[in-house]
């Protein structure tokens, strides 16, 4: 999500790569069983999950609609696709990007959602491909969700920034609505950028 502008504004006019998914879900660790009575996994704030497998291998509903909606964002940022990526985030939403200065404080530089959506209006699209991997999710009563993943943002192709990401995710359905293809929605993301 994080373009330096000037990067960005260079690439603008160089050739899309190919169309590629963002990279897919994966993980070993298990989820407990959730506790009928109180609707949660029984620990306190929810146990991480890594890719959303439940005790008995398989896919957790609720994991799974949470990755899909952080997937799709990513997509439609390769892809992009204001529209989409405008569905998926809320109109509050705040990106924060952090990494280190050559003096060594804290480099922080805040984004908003407007921010993006100006960005992949005017972006060719397939120029910016940001993938991401290994997610480890919690979801606390089905209400709110928190991801975090590492992630490898490239423009034209050239790694720009590789890091960890940390991405909140609010419902936005009913629990009693029917199902829809994306009841998340992205409230806030900060991320590390490697050195």
């Amino acid at each position: 999500f994080f373009l330096v502008s000037g990067l960005l504004h260079m690439a603008l006019d160089g050739e899309a790569p190919a169309e590629e998914t963002p990279q897919g879900v994966g993980g070993d660790a298990a989820q407990p069983a959730k506790s009928e009575d109180s609707g949660d996994s029984g620990a306190p704030f929810g146990l991480p999950v890594k890719g959303g497998e439940d005790l008995g291998g398989g896919r957790d509903e609720e994991i799974e609609e949470v990755l899909n909606c952080v997937y799709n964002v990513f997509l439609a940022f390769s892809n992009s696709d204001s529209t989409m990526f405008s569905t998926l985030v809320d109109n509050n939403c705040r990106f924060v990007r952090t990494s280190w200065k050559e003096n060594g404080d804290p480099d922080v530089q805040d984004f908003d959602k407007a921010y993006f959506v100006a960005t992949l209006n005017k972006t060719k699209k397939g120029v910016v491909q940001e993938d991401i991997g290994e997610p480890f999710v919690q979801v606390r009563d089905g209400l709110m969700a928190h991801v975090w993943t590492r992630y490898q943002l490239t423009i034209n192709g050239e790694v720009r920034y590789q890091g960890v990401k940390s991405i909140q995710l609010r419902r936005i359905t009913n629990q009693h609505s029917e199902p829809t293809t994306f009841p998340w929605r992205l409230v806030n993301v900060i991320d590390t950028v490697d050195q």
